[in-house]
């Protein structure tokens, strides 16, 4: 009796385990509902944002003092997804304001991320540190493969920690402004549509 019950614990306990997989797939993966459109223009305060519904691909979010700041599991980059889909075929301008924290290796946006494989087929621009004690804005994509592919990469003087990025996105091209300077020109677009989010 006690073996068969430890067996019947152990199967509940797969099943509760595969039920929990399922549903933080499908919270991340998305499900075959139609995601609700952007309104035009769109303005996010982090204030008292509910990031449940959010795609979380790694780490723990929270909002602190209006930032919204990766605040467990940042040795790996994480990204945030907003769950609400671009207008079919719009043009559109991605704006935010960075703060580089003194541990703080990279932060920037992704852009027209696709489901079901948001971390795997989309655009990134970013404000990247490195070892060596270097700054630079980084853009490019993930190619099918799942590598980051850089489009551009541009140095930065390593005294700035706040930044105002400004990605404007066109019907297959995008471009880069960073506190109001255009730093990278016209670079060709591999996704269309989908999904922006946070790096």
């Amino acid at each position: 009796m006690k073996r068969h019950l430890r067996i019947l614990a152990f199967l509940l306990l797969l099943l509760v385990l595969a039920a929990g997989g399922f549903l933080a797939a499908r919270r991340f993966f998305g499900s075959n509902e139609q995601l609700e459109t952007f309104t035009l223009p769109y303005v996010q305060n982090f204030e008292e944002v509910n990031l449940r519904p959010w795609y979380i691909d790694d780490g723990v979010w929270t909002v602190r003092d209006q930032t919204l700041l990766q605040s467990v599991g940042g040795e790996n980059p994480g990204q945030i997804h907003v769950p609400l889909a671009l207008p079919e075929d719009q043009p559109y301008h991605l704006s935010t304001y960075i703060t580089l924290k003194r541990d703080t290796k990279s932060a920037g946006v992704v852009f027209n991320s696709q489901l079901p494989e948001l971390t795997e087929k989309q655009h990134r621009v970013y404000v990247a540190k490195s070892g060596d004690d270097t700054l630079q804005l980084i853009a490019g994509y993930v190619d099918e493969t799942g590598t980051f592919v850089p489009q551009a990469q541009m140095p930065l003087p390593l005294e700035l920690n706040e930044f105002r990025l400004d990605v404007f996105v066109y019907e297959n091209a995008f471009l880069v402004q960073l506190n109001g300077q255009r730093l990278i020109e016209r670079r060709p677009l591999f996704y269309k549509n989908g999904l922006v989010g946070f790096y």
